[in-house]
């Protein structure tokens, strides 16, 4: 039995194939640098079946998990000079200690540090988002927008791909 446990959801919003490549290299980085500070982390991709919505949200309120972290890469249809990190967090307020949007600024603030770049700041989510249904503080991070030149090619890089788990890591170390 782990002491800290988090989930993370590396399942991509699209079936872009290259947008889960990035984020199942990022989740695989940072399952690296969290098991080493003894961290468990759930991953919620799976290569052999779908994994739904409702999956996700027994997995993370039924294991003794400490938080969920999803992961996303922004897109921007109006604007290809659109780049910054961002995070989107439930309002309503879940545990002592560790408020949801507590667990997005630490989520976002890191990896802005990891990768020297924009903070876009906290976003509520929507009504429907899997975030409302979440009984663990969780947000979804947003580490950058491929549809950017610049930070799309940065976001396709495995160095920066590594910054961005580095930064995912050290804010989930803070909230802990």
């Amino acid at each position: 039995q782990y002491a800290k446990v988090i989930v993370l959801d590396d399942r991509a919003d699209s079936t872009d194939k290259e947008e889960q490549k990035i984020l199942k290299n990022i989740a695989a980085k940072v399952e690296e640098i969290l098991s080493a500070a003894d961290i468990k982390v759930y991953d919620t991709a799976s290569d052999e079946e779908y994994v739904t919505d409702q999956d996700v949200i027994h997995m993370a309120n039924s294991l003794p998990a400490d938080m969920y972290i999803g992961l996303g890469l922004a897109k921007s249809v109006k604007d290809a000079g659109t780049f910054g990190t961002f995070a989107v967090y439930d309002p309503i307020y879940f545990q002592p200690g560790v408020s949801n949007a507590q667990a997005a600024d630490a989520m976002e603030r890191g990896v802005v540090l990891a990768v020297s770049g924009k903070a876009d700041g906290l976003k509520e989510c929507t009504a429907s988002s899997i975030l409302y249904q979440l009984q663990v503080p969780s947000t979804v991070i947003y580490p950058g927008y491929l549809t950017s030149d610049k930070e799309g090619d940065l976001l396709r890089q495995e160095e920066y791909q590594n910054l961005i788990a580095e930064g995912i890591s050290k804010g989930v170390q803070e909230i802990y």
